[in-house]
């Protein structure tokens, strides 16, 4: 088939077909729009319950304007991502030493690459140049908030293990 014969093929398309894929393309933004609306109402109504219970009643605004709590003594912050509908959990492992950056760095890496913590990604917050632990889920996977709860909890466990066992160079707190 040559060019030509395609571009006439194309431009000579199905009229009907065209409205059908249309259709379809219209039926599921609705549909990604109405799960999209679902998951936010469902995360907006579970996260103040799980942060009275993680934190108590009193975090609960604070949480809800900013994001954080703290639990342990470590900083966490549960959002559902707008874009796709993941429940992202992030939890603050600390400042690196400023004279091992370039070591921290490497480390945060290997643990990334070989899967040191599974699930966990390990990062710098861009602002703050803290590192981060974070994970994500689709709000699909939570089936409430004891699962949510008990991600965090299982989050900050595991911060607080990589903390002891002083894998990397942190600033003490």
């Amino acid at each position: 088939m040559t060019a030509t014969e395609r571009n006439e093929g194309a431009a000579g398309a199905d009229p009907v077909r065209m409205a059908q894929a249309e259709a379809v393309a219209g039926e599921m933004a609705a549909i990604t729009a109405e799960v999209a609306a679902r998951s936010r109402a469902r995360f907006d109504a579970m996260l103040p319950r799980v942060v009275a219970r993680l934190a108590g009643e009193s975090a609960v605004d604070e949480a809800l304007a900013s994001g954080g709590f703290a639990v342990e003594g470590r900083t966490v912050v549960v959002r559902l991502h707008p874009e796709n509908d993941h429940i992202e959990y992030y939890c603050d492992v600390g400042l690196p030493e400023p004279h091992s950056l370039a070591e921290t760095y490497r480390t945060l890496l290997e643990m990334n690459l070989c899967r040191t913590y599974p699930g966990i990604t390990f990062g710098l917050h861009p602002g703050s140049g803290r590192v981060v632990a974070t994970l994500a889920m689709h709000d699909a996977l939570v089936p409430g908030e004891d699962a949510c709860i008990a991600t965090v909890q299982m989050l900050v466990t595991m911060v607080g293990h990589l903390r002891d066992v002083r894998t990397l160079a942190l600033a003490d707190e």
